[in-house]
């Protein structure tokens, strides 16, 4: 700022304008980043994102604050219906794994998309019974 007197009439703008090479940067690298890992994934049955299941659903994604999902976690058991500590870990901080190698390992037979999981969920489906597996 000390170079020229006419710094600080460009700053809002420059910053603005870096701000959104910025953002643009980074949205074209994940778009890159989701197609390679779709290129080497060796699963067939992909996971969905979080962004898929929001669209899938049609829900709006509300962000949470820090520490949110405790209260969160306390009304629901008020409520009557207690979040188990494994689905707090997956919403606070999510995973993605690789079945390739656990379908062989179960025994598992045919398996079921993520998206198609999501959509009878969302579209409150009735419940089935898998058949256990001597």
């Amino acid at each position: 700022m000390n170079r020229s007197p006419y710094a600080f009439e460009h700053l809002p703008w420059a910053s603005l304008g870096l701000a959104f090479l910025y953002v643009w940067k980074n949205s074209w690298q994940a778009i890159f980043m989701a197609k390679l890992y779709q290129q080497l994934s060796p699963s067939e049955i992909r996971a969905a994102s979080p962004w898929q299941a929001v669209l899938l659903g049609g829900r709006v994604p509300i962000p949470v604050a820090p520490g949110g999902w405790r209260i969160a976690r306390r009304l629901a058991e008020l409520a009557g219906a207690p979040i188990p500590a494994h689905v707090l870990e997956l919403l606070r901080r999510g995973r993605v794994a690789d079945g390739a190698h656990a379908t062989a390992a179960l025994g598992l037979g045919s398996l079921v998309p993520t998206q198609a999981v999501l959509g009878d969920l969302f579209a409150w489906a009735t419940a089935r019974r898998l058949e256990a597996v001597a």
